[in-house]
């Protein structure tokens, strides 16, 4: 499970809310390209991030998506069910670019580009909402730590 109170855990949030930034900018120029003007390659780019972000989720996760089999308590374990979530949610959005990609139309042009608006307005709400969880939580440390006496 990630680390947000540490300055390499939060080092690497800052990493991972960087490259997530990217799929969901990639992500919106896909959907604003349809139905005919879409680029294979963003839509390979957004492969390579969205399974990218499914194999990071899943290692933090110990391999494994399932919440059942992951017990973490408290806010910190909502904000980890939120990303197994997402990369659910990011499972089926690749999914959905692989057919795109092989010419399958599993969805039509307007369902593909709800999807992918769907899934990076997700991912822009949980940046948010742990970027606040962060800055709370490192406030937290700096009044717990000890002030040096003045005078």
């Amino acid at each position: 499970m990630p680390q947000f109170s540490t300055p390499e855990g939060v080092r690497n949030l800052q990493a991972q809310h960087s490259s997530l930034g990217t799929l969901c900018g990639v992500l919106e120029r896909v959907a604003d390209d349809l139905p005919s003007d879409v680029k294979l390659c963003s839509v390979a780019e957004a492969r390579e991030l969205l399974a990218d972000f499914i194999d990071n989720v899943r290692r933090e996760a110990g391999g494994t998506l399932d919440d059942a089999k992951i017990a973490t308590p408290g806010a910190i374990g909502g904000l980890f069910r939120e990303r197994r979530k997402d990369a659910l949610l990011a499972e089926e959005v690749l999914d959905a670019l692989n057919g795109y990609v092989a010419g399958e139309r599993r969805l039509n042009a307007n369902a593909l580009g709800y999807l992918l608006r769907s899934f990076f307005d997700r991912i822009h709400q949980r940046i948010a909402l742990e970027r606040e969880m962060v800055s709370r939580i490192q406030a937290a440390v700096e009044s717990a730590r000890p002030r040096a006496k003045e005078g």
